[in-house]
């Protein structure tokens, strides 16, 4: 773990406080744990923690749904006969998971303009 706190290449880092990135929004996952930002952080690291315990997971690592269906062409193949689940390179997690966040995007993208 406390070569992940200081690793420059996730957001892990900036939520636990290792590597300051005043860009990098990490208030909404912080408040997932708590109001109080080290009490947040500290919760946040003890769920990270009990995390490991979990081992490699294979439907969270290397593209999920797209990798676990055999690579991009065989989810969109799927996608096309109807049998596919949503899905999105950038989000990984089951079909409808994948949905609820796009979905929850594009209404709030419609804010933005």
């Amino acid at each position: 773990m406390e070569a992940l706190n200081g690793y420059p290449y996730t957001g892990h880092s900036a939520l636990v406080g290792g590597i300051k990135r005043p860009w990098q929004a990490t208030e909404e996952i912080l408040a997932r744990f708590g109001s109080i930002g080290g009490v947040a952080r500290r919760r946040y690291m003890e769920f990270m923690t009990a995390g490991r315990g979990q081992g490699h997971r294979p439907d969270l690592a290397g593209g999920g749904l797209v990798r676990s269906l055999g690579g991009m062409a065989e989810a969109l193949k799927a996608q096309k006969e109807g049998a596919g689940e949503r899905f999105d390179e950038r989000v990984l997690g089951s079909g409808v998971f994948v949905e609820s966040v796009v979905d929850r995007l594009e209404k709030e993208k419609e804010t933005w303009i």
